[in-house]
């Protein structure tokens, strides 16, 4: 497979030389690269959002930088940072609602207490954020055939749910609508 490098080098001159004419086909490039920057980045144990941000931005950054007419490249990267986000935000949200999070101290024993737990402020504000959210890509794709799923293979053992769900929602974007 060849370097994430070599091919943003590459789509970077198509850009630049403006050899990739209308939106729909910029966007559906963009899209590509990105999808196999993100195959290819290296992921923390911890902290895999920050990571893919990172590279995301890094690379859309360089491509917005080299001007291109047609302005699907920025709203494109944009858009995949969104989705980021927001996977990061539902993985926080449902990891932290199987969480019984208190404010109390421990040294209570109030019966009372224990059969209503409460939140802590972090836990109701990622909670009102989901609610208020439009739906997520992931919910737009539910209805998505199976037979339209690209196979995920995962290149390394320490492939976390996290990006292994962003990798698959990525590879599951229907590219013709673009």
């Amino acid at each position: 497979m060849p370097d994430t490098q070599a091919l943003v080098n590459d789509f970077l001159n198509k850009l630049k030389k403006r050899k990739i004419e209308g939106s729909q086909a910029t966007a559906k490039q963009t899209a590509e690269l990105l999808r196999s920057v993100i195959s290819q980045t290296r992921m923390p144990y911890t902290n895999q959002a920050a990571a893919l941000i990172h590279s995301v931005k890094a690379v859309g950054e360089r491509l917005i930088a080299a001007n291109p007419v047609e302005l699907a490249v920025g709203n494109v990267v944009r858009r995949v940072l969104h989705i980021v986000r927001e996977e990061d935000l539902s993985l926080t949200t449902a990891a932290m609602a199987g969480l019984n999070l208190s404010a109390e101290s421990d040294d209570e024993d109030d019966t009372d207490r224990d059969n209503h737990p409460a939140l802590s402020a972090a836990a109701i504000a990622a909670a009102s954020r989901s609610t208020l959210r439009p739906p997520s890509l992931q919910t737009l794709l539910e209805d998505v055939p199976d037979s339209a799923a690209v196979p995920h293979t995962s290149s390394s053992g320490g492939d976390s749910e996290g990006k292994s769900k962003c990798k698959l929602l990525l590879q599951t974007i229907d590219l013709s609508a673009f």
